[in-house]
């Protein structure tokens, strides 16, 4: 019997890559007949899409840069301008992208998303609530009474940044609203949490499920933000510019990779893949972006891949981590880049929320590294100290560490919080 299970995933995996591949040549074939840009890059490595049989063919194509789409938007497109969607990304790397969409485009992307929330459970058709994404327009009335969310049953809030004021209108609303789904950054789910958890406040009934994207999710952030909300949080690995990349399931044991909307790469800085396990680079080839072309698009993201099938049954890859951003990164006195992520671990076996309620760490030089900190309810003089003294043995003594205390940590202009800022 577990032989047949076997093989019935192994030929629901070779489908899976089957139809990945059909649709990768699809946009090869696209790109080579009406994208100047990528005109010139096949021409470079002198092969035409026919050429690009295995993934190994792939791994000659010129990777895409996003300094390559500031310099070339334009040259990107394989319909006028005028004929496609413009829009932009949020900003979070202080670089805003241009992006331009077929109508067709975000038909697969709603597709994406929908398969993605199915993984959870989830029910488009639930009352829902959105909030903090920068990309949507809120569609919140001044004014509405208990009845409202029957007629609207989908609410989209645009914060930038979430201040005290609005989480004390969302307190209120959300209480109206009793939505089953909620949306958002972590940042923006991680203050609400508190506040209902400092007051004692609680949804009834719960949400079913929270999703957030856009942002790292540590651990400790989703203890406080499920034990706020009473429901289970669910992380999505999403861009603006690119579409759903990758989803947790209800196992919650990694991201399974959306193989029929994008084709994922993970590098290491000598461009050879990285193995399960390894951060490295990643690389994303759209393939229902067919407006404006991403093929081999570095989005500047560092993750690994799982090496290993969920209990779930489901046969796309899986990533085991989302580390960040590569601008994320910090670099010790011997230059050796380490994930800022990493470090929130050993940090909270020593100092929890009630103590430390916010980290960010911000790096102007190599082998420096100044914390930020807000301080909890049980703060202690000493606190700051063990900062340093855990981070010290973390960089192994290859970074000076200076704590200071801070009110508050403000989101960047896109409403996203960086945990680390290298300046």
């Amino acid at each position: 019997m577990e032989a047949i299970e076997d093989s019935h995933s192994l030929a629901a995996a070779d489908r899976t890559e089957e139809r990945q591949w059909r649709k990768l040549r699809r946009l090869l074939r696209l790109a080579y007949d009406r994208v100047p840009f990528y005109q010139s890059r096949f021409r470079s490595i002198g092969a035409e899409p026919e050429d690009i049989k295995t993934p190994q063919d792939f791994e000659r194509f010129p990777i895409l840069s996003r300094k390559d789409i500031l310099d070339h938007v334009g040259e990107l497109l394989a319909y006028p301008r005028e004929k496609l969607i413009r829009g932009c990304t949020s900003g979070s790397t202080s670089r805003t992208l241009m992006i331009y969409t077929k109508k067709s485009d975000r038909g697969y992307r709603h597709a994406a998303w929908r398969r993605a929330e199915g993984w959870i459970g989830a029910n488009f058709l639930w009352p829902s609530c959105e909030i903090g994404i920068s990309s949507v327009t809120s569609n919140v009335p001044e004014k509405f009474g208990r009845w409202r969310r029957f007629i609207q049953p989908h609410y989209r809030y645009s914060f930038q940044p979430l201040t005290l004021e609005d989480v004390e209108r969302l307190l209120r609303d959300l209480a109206i609203i009793r939505p089953r789904r909620v949306h958002a950054f972590p940042s923006y789910l991680r203050p609400l949490a508190q506040a209902m958890l400092e007051r004692g406040i609680a949804l009834e009934p719960a949400p079913l499920v929270l999703t957030g994207v856009g942002e790292l999710c540590s651990e400790e952030e989703q203890r406080i933000i499920e034990k706020g909300f009473g429901a289970p949080y669910y992380d999505f690995y999403a861009s603006r510019e690119n579409t759903m990349m990758a989803a947790q399931c209800r196992s919650r044991q990694g991201y399974h990779v959306l193989t029929g909307h994008v084709y994922l790469e993970i590098l290491q800085h000598n461009g050879c893949p990285s193995p399960p396990g390894q951060p490295g680079r990643v690389v994303v080839t759209d393939l229902d972006s067919l407006g404006m072309l991403y093929v081999r698009y570095e989005n500047e993201d560092i993750a690994a891949w799982s090496g290993r099938q969920c209990a779930c049954g489901r046969t796309e890859p899986m990533l085991e981590k989302i580390h960040g951003r590569f601008l994320d990164t910090l670099i010790d006195r011997n230059g050796t880049v380490c994930l800022g992520s990493s470090t929130i671990k050993p940090l909270r076996a020593v100092l929890d929320e009630n103590h430390v309620r916010q980290f960010q760490f911000r790096q102007t030089l190599a082998g420096r590294l100044e914390i930020l900190a807000v301080p909890g309810l049980l703060w202690a003089p000493g606190d700051g100290r063990q900062i340093a003294a855990v981070l010290e043995q973390e960089f192994g003594g290859n970074m000076e560490i200076v704590v200071h205390n801070a009110d508050r940590i403000d989101p960047e202009p896109s409403g996203k919080t960086c945990l680390v800022k290298s300046m």
